[in-house]
């Protein structure tokens, strides 16, 4: 910011004129004081009240020569007075003070000052203060809201810096904290019924809309060979059930035969242990002892209430007689309506008609009671994700329907980025990852086998959290908080880095962590391997094998 100090003057107006001064006999109206510069020179004009009630027009010249000079100059050149002024970089700029559309009232710009006039009657005043210069647009770094002009230092824009963000602006030069991520987030995916191909940030979780799996976002199928409003993978997954027409379990909506088709035979005796017993027969004829012929009729029995036929579904292991005997006739198809599951001989009973409806529990018109699948099964709420990883998983959802969702980090500029997510979670770290410098071993340890090495680490920028010690070739791992003091550490070989609290690691630096003595004879370990280095074949920390037991040559492929 500098300052410039312009000037006071105040000029008379009547000694200003070579002719006499011209009266306006038409109006009236005295108009204000007016200033306008034409290249160096500066017009005043003035409308000044006479006693008539009419108009005096004025004039005045101040001319402003480049050598610093400014005269009052009449319109017949004559010069009546001179003072110092100062030039500025910015030149001669008029504001009108005439009430014009173009200049503020009595302001006039004069050479980058602000100047000031006031008049009464015939006198005038331009007077101008000190005036700082600096930067005056708020959308710089440098801006300084006490300045009064420009100077030209304007130079650091502030914007978005965050690459990723919608707002972000590749022309800023330090960042003011404005990046927002929603105004240009959306469903980036193109299987999506709302996809946003303006969209350049994945919207939360959620976001996206999916049509009903097997049809488009219209409701129409996607295949449907013989439009019949049923698509063909859902016809393609077909109904269950006996596809035999003469068969007397038949189903009608049924596509997939379950080899369930059985036809009724003439009813005769399925007891086995009656004479007559006909293995050939799937109808039990009734009353059973019109049909079946037992060893005991005719015979000798006893009147007890009771049963000893093991083939009665009330056989009693202890009984004597058989008076008493049933034999539990019933419908012994489950896949019929009126399965009796405590029958144990069919009697030809079973129906097929009442029963049927949508068998399918995933279906949207699932029918609890229903008995046989007509094929009426709504397979519309039957889509949705399957992967059981997914964030959005359907444990109830049987067909997969492309929805699946994985939150992460979407923002491929950010140190946590997460190649597997398509829906950002906001967990992007919006800062740079730290930076080491330097690690440095302040003691080795005392032996090959001992832990007790210590580290100390330089960041220079960033915010980690951790430091992180990760054995190459075989040296163990290890994990410390930031800041912290980092010792225990075995002999061996690291690769160093820092995390934040997203995780996001610094650049790696690798070292040597040395012991005290080699083999207890004084001869070095440079590769910290156990193997002194006169008899080490291999003292190359970055081979493979350079802590190879066996003491093999370097592999260096």
């Amino acid at each position: 910011m500098r300052c410039l100090l312009i000037f006071a003057l105040t000029v008379t107006v009547a000694p200003l004129f070579g002719a006499a001064p011209a009266v306006n006999p038409d109006s009236t109206d005295c108009a204000a004081v007016a200033e306008f510069m034409v290249g160096n020179v500066l017009t005043m004009e003035y409308s000044v009240p006479q006693d008539d009630g009419y108009c005096l027009q004025v004039q005045t010249f101040l001319h402003f020569d480049e050598d610093g000079t400014a005269s009052e100059i009449l319109s017949d050149g004559t010069v009546l007075s001179s003072f110092a002024y100062v030039l500025t970089p910015s030149g001669g700029q008029c504001i009108l003070s005439s009430g014009t559309s173009d200049c503020d009232e009595q302001t006039l710009v004069l050479d980058g000052a602000v100047v000031n006039m006031t008049h009464d009657g015939m006198t005038a005043t331009l007077s101008a203060s000190e005036v700082e210069y600096g930067c005056t647009d708020p959308a710089y770094a440098e801006y300084d809201a006490g300045v009064t002009l420009d100077d030209g230092s304007c130079v650091t824009l502030l914007g978005c810096l965050w690459p990723d963000a919608c707002n972000y602006n590749p022309l800023a030069g330090a960042d003011d904290g404005s990046c927002e991520f929603s105004s240009c987030a959306g469903c980036r995916d193109e299987a999506a019924c709302n996809y946003d191909a303006t969209a350049t940030l994945d919207g939360p979780l959620g976001t996206c809309i999916y049509p009903i799996v097997f049809q488009d976002c219209s409701g129409n199928c996607l295949n449907d060979a013989n439009a019949n409003g049923i698509c063909d993978e859902i016809e393609a997954i077909g109904v269950d059930g006996c596809t035999d027409a003469e068969a007397t379990n038949y189903n009608p909506a049924a596509t997939n035969d379950d080899g369930s088709c059985y036809s009724y035979t003439e009813a005769g005796c399925m007891v086995n242990s009656a004479t007559n017993y006909d293995p050939t027969v799937n109808v039990q004829g009734e009353p059973v002892e019109a049909y079946c012929i037992f060893p005991w009729y005719g015979a000798s029995m006893l009147p007890s209430a009771d049963c000893a036929d093991p083939s009665a579904c009330n056989y009693d292991a202890t009984a004597t007689g058989y008076t008493e005997c049933d034999y539990c006739l019933g419908c012994t198809d489950d896949g019929a309506c009126n399965y009796d599951s405590s029958a144990l001989y069919d009697d030809g009973s079973c129906s097929y008609v009442g029963c049927s409806g949508c068998t399918n529990a995933c279906s949207a018109n699932y029918d609890n009671t229903a008995v046989i699948d007509d094929g009426s099964c709504d397979y519309a709420n039957c889509g949705g994700c399957t992967d059981s990883e997914a964030d959005n998983y359907d444990a109830g959802a049987t067909l997969d329907d492309g929805s699946c969702q994985y939150a992460g980090c979407t923002f491929p500029s950010a140190c946590n980025y997460d190649p597997t997510a398509n829906v950002d979670d906001g967990s992007c770290s919006l800062l740079d990852a730290a930076s080491l410098s330097a690690v440095n071993v302040v003691s080795g340890a005392t032996a090959f086998g001992a832990s007790d090495a210590e580290i100390s680490v330089t960041v220079d920028s960033g915010n980690p959290v951790a430091l992180l010690l990760d054995g190459l070739n075989g040296s163990a791992d290890y994990t410390f908080a930031y800041p912290g003091i980092y010792d225990g550490i075995a002999p061996g070989y690291y690769s160093v880095t820092v995390e934040d609290g997203f995780t996001c690691a610094s650049n790696a630096i690798q070292v040597t962590v040395s012991y005290a003595i080699c083999c207890d004879c004084g001869v070095s370990d440079a590769d910290t391997d156990g193997i002194c280095d006169d008899t080490d074949n291999c003292i190359d920390k970055t081979a493979p094998n350079y802590a190879d037991p066996a003491n093999t040559p370097c592999i260096t492929d």
